[in-house]
């Protein structure tokens, strides 16, 4: 939240952080002093702000659960201690996928529900979640028999009602991905699975929500249950931008805190279910490590399932599977050992582009909230199903997949059914509000549009051919891909157009129909790429208008995903941010510069590569910048 003396006189602020400030205000005005039971009882009055449900956690897991919460028209409130999507929400695989290795290893019905979900949401939200062609790599070491796999992609589509899954020649293969190291490999096997950007899904889901009455702020944390007569009643609130303390009461709490839900769920009940396993993945050039399509292997060393796969122009590489026993507060980041794995395995099976750390563009690490078994040891053999607990009226839910958000939230309104007076039978209605507006209108309407009349950003011409995405182009012998991103004829600008099909198909992903206020309110040249991406200025400046960002970090890693697509966390974009964020947020010279010390701080210490000779430095200007 903005201090007040960053403001520019006659300055207005967005219309996100001003609405949050207002519901703030209205929680304030029941201020806790005292938070001992008996004290609340005695000096706080009855709240007049009554809440059916306080969902606690804004990942993927919250979110779902205040989108479908909304449905049945009650009053809902998240809360989430960080930003949006900061936790395992924003550092995932990206993959909206069935689990081939799930079904491999019996898990039926994980795979069945996984498989179903992936097909809505490629059906529901086109532009956000996309269709990826697969390569199946099995090596000449430890590798299934060639009856067992065919058996298993057959019946992963089956269960899909699709059938995109083939065998591959070795040859076919090479000629696919240039420099592969066939003689490593035994057969290869094609199929379908899905990518999305998991942070801008988050904020999808939770712009529907609020688009149905829900309330959600971040930076708000829950420092303690409320508990009268044995029963949680609500909680108590600590704005983490003001320290102001206030109180809400509920029908129904959920904690929805993913690696986290065993430490609220402790307040009431002792028992440690959850194992925060660490997945690390690295970013690289598509110049670099050209990946046109996913490519799923097993690692040389220890035969663990990983991938290469295209995201947003660049290579992703990953990713890892560990034990996490650091503090859970401190933000998870990528260790020195697992960027040596993941770069062997590269350098394995493509040795001809000898990856080295200098390659790398990013890094990122999400924490995994793994329902821990008795009988695995092995991290990566633990399911990936989710648990749903209920302590009176806490409901506490943890695990799962990115994936299945909608049936965990349907699951955690079974929990509480009872309680909020709702029915057994749960709607089935689509996630998100279905878009009227197709990718050619908005391409037209951006043609059409008159940008306001306004100075150009600084820096904001580009480079020559940066209309044409990074690594963008089709591959030889490739299967045919239905709904892939090559099988829509992407292109860039047409002559005079001032936004590419790839950059419109982006925005109607992420923001659905907003994608046309979004045109409309851009100025001159903010529709174009950015340095090669699919993300664009305009998309900068509704994030600091209508999404609650409150910090440069929360802009360049979760609304868009600049800081990790860019070399240096995108520093060479910062002075054209500048003037957004002075225009948008009102942050004067003094906040600007506050924002990007802290902003460095963060990237060096969590999204870069763990150099050993300047790693404890980062980590302390990253604490001390965030005290």
């Amino acid at each position: 939240m903005a201090n007040v003396n960053d403001k520019k006189p006659n300055a207005t602020r967005s219309g996100a952080l001003s609405k949050r400030a207002e519901l703030l205000r209205s929680l304030q005005a029941e201020r806790v002093y005292d938070t001992s039971a008996d004290a609340q009882q005695d000096k706080v009055p009855v709240s007049a702000q009554q809440w059916d449900l306080i969902v606690v956690g804004g990942g993927i897991t919250g979110a779902g659960v205040l989108r479908e919460a909304v449905r049945y028209g009650l009053k809902v409130l998240l809360v989430e201690q960080k930003d949006f999507a900061w936790g395992t929400s924003s550092r995932s695989s990206k993959m909206v996928h069935g689990g081939l290795r799930y079904l491999a290893q019996g898990d039926f019905a994980l795979t069945r529900h996984s498989l179903l979900e992936r097909e809505r949401l490629l059906r529901e939200a086109p532009g956000l979640v996309e269709r990826m062609g697969y390569y199946l790599a099995l090596s000449q070491k430890k590798s299934p028999p060639a009856l067992g796999v065919w058996a298993v992609l057959w019946l992963y589509d089956r269960i899909a009602g699709i059938r995109d899954h083939c065998r591959v020649s070795l040859s076919a293969l090479a000629d696919k991905f240039p420099g592969i190291n066939a003689p490593y490999l035994k057969s290869a096997y094609y199929y379908t699975d899905a990518v999305t950007d998991d942070a801008r899904l988050v904020q999808r889901v939770l712009q529907e929500s609020l688009d149905s009455g829900g309330v959600a702020l971040n930076y708000v944390q829950v420092s303690e249950l409320l508990i009268s007569g044995g029963e949680v009643t609500g909680v108590v609130l600590q704005d983490s931008e003001t320290h102001a303390t206030m109180i809400a009461r509920s029908k129904v709490v959920v904690n929805a805190t993913g690696a986290w839900a065993d430490r609220l769920r402790n307040q009431v009940n002792s028992e440690k279910r959850v194992r925060p396993l660490r997945g690390s993945h690295i970013v690289v050039s598509q110049d670099d490590f050209p990946m046109p399509d996913a490519m799923t292997l097993t690692h040389p060393e220890d035969h663990r399932t990983m991938f290469f796969f295209p995201w947003e122009n660049r290579t992703v590489i990953g990713t890892t599977d560990l034990d996490h026993r650091a503090d859970l507060d401190v933000e998870a980041s990528i260790s020195m050992a697992e960027v040596d794995y993941l770069l062997s395995a590269a350098n394995t099976l493509f040795p001809a582009s000898h990856l080295s750390k200098g390659h790398i563009i990013s890094s990122w690490a999400g924490v995994r909230p793994i329902i821990a078994s008795e009988q695995s040891k092995d991290p990566s053999r633990e399911r990936r199903d989710h648990a749903v607990w209920k302590d009176g009226r806490l409901i506490t839910v943890s695990g799962g997949k990115l994936t299945t958000f909608r049936l965990i939230a349907q699951d955690v309104l079974t929990a509480a059914s009872e309680d909020l007076n709702l029915p057994q039978a749960l709607k089935d209605d689509p996630v998100f509000a279905p878009c009227q507006t197709s990718v050619d209108k908005l391409v037209e309407m951006a043609d059409s549009h008159e940008p306001e009349n306004s100075p150009e950003p600084k820096g904001s011409h580009e480079p020559k051919g940066s209309h044409e995405p990074e690594g963008r182009h089709e591959p030889k012998n490739s299967p045919e891909r239905k709904g892939s991103p090559e099988s829509k004829g992407r292109s860039g600008l047409s002559m005079g157009s001032k936004l590419s099909r790839a950059m419109a198909e982006a925005l109607l992903g992420r923001y659905g129909e907003a994608a046309v206020r979004i045109v409309a309110m851009a100025k001159q040249q903010e529709l174009q790429s950015l340095e090669g991406t699919r993300f664009c200025l305009a998309e900068c400046r509704w994030a600091l208008r209508e999404e609650a960002v409150l910090h440069l970090d929360d802009l360049l890693l979760r609304r868009t995903r600049l800081g990790l697509l860019l070399r240096n966390g995108g520093a060479s974009i910062l002075p054209r941010l500048k003037e957004l964020c002075q225009q948008e947020v009102c942050w004067s010279e003094e906040r600007w510069a506050r924002e990007v010390n802290r902003y460095e701080g963060v990237w060096q210490a969590y999204y870069s590569l763990p150099l050993s000779a300047h790693k404890s430095i980062s980590e302390a200007k990253a604490a001390a910048v965030l005290s």
